[in-house]
């Protein structure tokens, strides 16, 4: 059964995907491009519908790594959980791991010059908005 959700098989798809944990996850930073997001069936099928650039200034740079912090932070919090029988977390830890991905990937662009975690953090909209 799914490690979040507990209500369906587990599987690539509905961890990432289709979980209304990663669910609450996907939305949150979705929302913050002002975009409405559909899931696909499959894993590979949102990657390749992924490609198109979204965003002004820094989110443009952003988005197409964003991707791949969500999946790798939903998949590393899975392995906390079924591996490591670590204790749950909410959707909030994860979504600040993902930033903290976006920051430390971002930061070897320089894209964040200036800018600390914490702003990033507290300020998410705003610092996808401006250059």
């Amino acid at each position: 059964m799914c490690a979040f959700c507990n209500s369906a098989p587990e599987s690539v798809n509905h961890l990432i995907l289709h979980c209304s944990y990663a669910h609450k996850i996907w939305s949150y930073f979705i929302g913050g491009y002002n975009v409405r997001w559909v899931t696909t069936g499959s894993l590979e099928a949102q990657l390749l519908a992924w490609k198109f650039r979204r965003g002004r200034n820094r989110g443009r740079k952003i988005w197409p790594i964003l991707i791949f912090a969500i999946v790798r932070a939903i998949w590393e919090e899975r392995n906390r959980r079924v591996t490591a029988n670590k204790p749950h977390r909410v959707e909030g830890i994860i979504i600040n791991e993902v930033k903290a991905l976006i920051f430390q990937w971002g930061n070897a662009e320089k894209w964040f010059w200036g800018n600390s975690f914490r702003d990033l953090v507290t300020h998410w909209k705003v610092m996808i908005d401006s250059s």
